[in-house]
């Protein structure tokens, strides 16, 4: 197996801890669990790795489905240091995550997985359950039940009138 194969199943791997991250749990943050929680189906028009760069990169209508949810993006870049660790995952252009009742929609989304963390940017917008928040960016943090909006706007609706939908994908 070549190293940039090898470089190509941890990406897979790496994939699923994103899904884990952002669409599992009872908070939008949730803890990263379950990342080996089945398999992933990642499609996309083009895959470029390079090993020597520390990079993944699946290119043009990039669909990543997991049982959890789905990932859909233009783009999606991993970055990794020599060891195969990953640094940052790079979802970018008309970015949409999705699971069950939460819905995440922006320009770019960014997962740190050493900080736990997802910085949307690019006019983002999060929905669950008719309610959304929006800003100038998003951070969510795992392994809390904490959000830092950026030029925050949210919209609460009562559990009675759930009015405000989520964009389907």
């Amino acid at each position: 197996m070549t190293k940039a194969l090898r470089g190509a199943f941890v990406l897979i791997g790496v994939i699923i801890v994103f899904f884990s991250f952002f669409l599992s749990g009872d908070s939008l943050a949730a803890e990263v669990a379950g990342a080996g929680s089945g398999p992933i189906k990642i499609t996309s028009d083009r895959l470029v790795a390079n090993k020597k760069a520390g990079l993944v990169t699946f290119k043009g209508s990039v669909v990543a489905r997991h049982k959890d949810g789905n990932i859909i993006s233009d783009s999606l870049k991993v970055y990794y240091d020599g060891k195969d660790a990953v640094e940052k995952i790079v979802a970018s252009g008309n970015v949409k995550i999705n699971q069950q009742d939460r819905v995440g929609v922006c320009e770019t989304a960014i997962f740190y997985p050493d900080e736990q963390k997802i910085v949307m940017s690019g006019e983002p917008r999060v929905w669950k359950d008719g309610d959304v928040v929006t800003g100038q960016v998003i951070t969510i943090f795992g392994g809390s039940d904490r959000m830092d909006v950026e030029g925050a706007s949210i919209v609460i609706s009562p559990k009675e009138d759930k009015n405000i939908k989520a964009p389907s994908l």
